[in-house]
């Protein structure tokens, strides 16, 4: 029996979350995002999609983007402005701010999903084969012929402005390349990564590795923690909305525009912490307890139980890809400018591969749109019903159900938006509605019971009054 070691020292939290373990580093990955973004990707240009048939839209950057690139220049296609875009290759594919043990941590290596814990194929459940991955592995392999580099590809295609698919980049303009860029390496890389890490902790746990140390199963499960929120959150609980860069600063954006910002203390739907937040981590401190409660190395039941927690969570972040995709769906319903498009094609990758095993109608006509740009064929409508039809089936194993459309809330820029209601709900509703129209009948009852009982008593009390009377003339007669 190997009993559990309890830490000894007090860890930097995380937006609130008390990790069990050093995860600054890996907390750090943010930092890299956010150079990539803000610093050597240029801004917006604002052409249509419909404009970008040619080379002249394969680079752009503010008012040179009709500047013709030379191409193969360098990882982004060459341009005036290809330095920047190669610096932010650089740091995509090698790493810059956050430091392993004797190399930099890269957001280009979290993309490849082949990764393994090595400890006992008796116990291990691989990257590649974790529910969620598995599904976004199989799906991408339908479609791009790669099962484990479908995301590197991805965004390969995105930095050089090559064919990848049914996408052609070099004719999309550099609004939509950015938007791959810099959404695909977080929803595409860094979301399959955090399932993995979780995936890691389970591992670990099964084989006996739970002690709180760094080399433990509670600390994968805080590094999950540290890439959903990075280091630009802060400490305090919450975190920081306006400069996270990862998912956990997303779902706060993400709930102004859907009125779901409703689990902080003054709420305001369209200010403040996000409620999708709110429900993840108190996941992510359930999956922590489970881990450290499971103290002997013999206890593989009790790491089991992390299981359901890791599928929980996993289908709880499809939330907000689900909302990303809907509002760009709704934006891009008339006309779309090539940085609208580019976003719609990344919430919705997130998303195809579980739709797809819902749905594959839905699937196909919402891949028809955000990959072969076809915004005729499907009402943007027809689209917005399938995906709500879904909702209830998103994700794996224990996570279903955990896609709702009280979490996705309602689109605040559609003033004609309809909300979905969740099946729950509405059979709650019926439930409520007959419990009252039961306990409505029952008090109807009591009280015509009631009535006749007094009325029976006074009857009662009336006729013993009347035989006392009929008694008492009888005897004066006598």
């Amino acid at each position: 029996m190997m009993a559990i070691s309890h830490v000894s020292a007090t860890y930097t939290y995380i937006a609130g979350y008390e990790p069990q373990s050093d995860v600054m580093q890996h907390n750090r990955i943010d930092l890299d995002l956010e150079e990539i973004m803000s610093t050597h990707l240029p801004g917006n240009t604002g052409v249509l999609l419909s404009s970008c048939t040619g080379q002249e839209c394969n680079w752009g950057g503010n008012t040179d983007y009709l500047t013709a690139p030379t191409v193969g220049a360098g990882n982004c296609g060459g341009g005036k402005q290809a330095g920047d875009c190669n610096t932010a290759y650089d740091i995509y594919r090698y790493g810059k701010y956050s430091n392993k043990t004797t190399t930099l941590r890269s957001l280009y290596a979290m993309g490849t999903k082949t990764k393994s814990s090595r400890n006992d194929a008796s116990v291990d459940v691989d990257m590649v084969d974790n529910p969620a991955i598995s599904v976004m592995n199989s799906y991408w392999n339908s479609k791009l012929g790669t099962q484990t580099t479908w995301a590197t590809d991805i965004l390969e295609a995105a930095f050089q402005g090559t064919t990848i698919g049914d996408l052609n980049m070099a004719t999309v303009g550099w609004d939509f390349r950015r938007e791959i860029i810099q959404k695909g390496i977080l929803y595409l890389n860094v979301f399959p990564y955090i399932i993995w890490e979780m995936q890691d902790a389970i591992n670990d746990c099964k084989f006996g590795r739970i002690t709180a140390n760094d080399d433990a199963s509670v600390h994968a499960w805080d590094e999950a923690v540290a890439f959903y929120t990075g280091s630009l959150e802060g400490s305090s609980q919450y975190g920081d909305p306006m400069n996270g860069k990862l998912l956990h600063a997303l779902a706060d954006k993400r709930c102004q525009n859907f009125r779901t910002c409703t689990a902080d203390y003054d709420m305001d739907p369209q200010v403040g912490y996000s409620v999708i937040n709110h429900d993840v981590f108190e996941m992510f401190t359930t999956g922590k307890d489970q881990i450290r409660g499971a103290y002997t190395s013999s206890a593989a039941d009790k790491c089991d139980v992390v299981t359901a927690t890791m599928n929980r969570i996993s289908s709880a972040i499809l939330n907000l890809f689900v909302q990303g995709t809907q509002r760009y769906l709704w934006k891009t319903r008339q006309t779309q400018s090539a940085k609208q498009a580019g976003e719609f094609t990344s919430f919705a990758s997130a998303i195809l591969p579980f739709v797809n095993q819902v749905d594959s109608a839905c699937a196909e006509k919402l891949y028809n749109r955000a990959w072969r740009l076809d915004y005729t064929t499907d009402s943007w409508e027809d689209i917005k019903t399938c995906l709500e039809n879904t909702y209830p089936y998103l994700g794996v194993a224990e996570g279903l159900g955990e896609v709702k459309c009280s979490r996705i809330g309602t689109l605040d820029e559609a003033m004609s938006w309809t909300a979905c209601e969740d099946p729950s709900t509405s059979s709650s509703s019926d439930y409520e509605g007959i419990a009252l129209g039961l306990g409505v009948a029952f008090g109807l009852f009591v009280l015509i019971c009631a009535v006749v009982n007094v009325y029976m008593y006074m009857r009662m009390q009336h006729n013993a009054d009347s035989a006392k009377v009929m008694q008492a003339k009888a005897v004066s007669m006598a």
